[in-house]
């Protein structure tokens, strides 16, 4: 729910926002009713948010960079960089059929 609502948006399909209880910088990527696909991690400055951000932008094309996981019995969706770092997570779902 707090990636919901934000009305920033530096790119087309996505959402920005500060986080002033933990002093982080976060954005997500929406769906054209402005519902979250997926979400960022935090960030502490606007130029590493972005940076995120593009890297997203990037490697969303690419089929084998998506991957579905379970953890703690919820399912998500993460899309990995070319490092093999994770850059953006679903949010979770019960089960697996539901993230699509």
């Amino acid at each position: 729910s707090a990636y919901k609502g934000h009305t920033e948006s530096p790119a087309e399909g996505f959402r920005t926002f500060y986080n002033e209880n933990n002093k982080e910088y976060y954005f997500a990527m929406v769906d054209n009713d402005g519902d979250v696909l997926m979400r960022s991690e935090g960030y502490p400055t606007v130029a590493a948010r972005d940076n995120g951000l593009q890297s997203v932008q990037t490697n969303r094309e690419i089929k084998e960079r998506w991957k579905v996981i379970e953890e703690g019995g919820l399912h998500y969706v993460i899309l990995k960089a070319g490092n093999h770092q994770e850059i953006a997570r679903s949010c979770p779902y019960k089960d697996s059929a539901a993230l699509f």
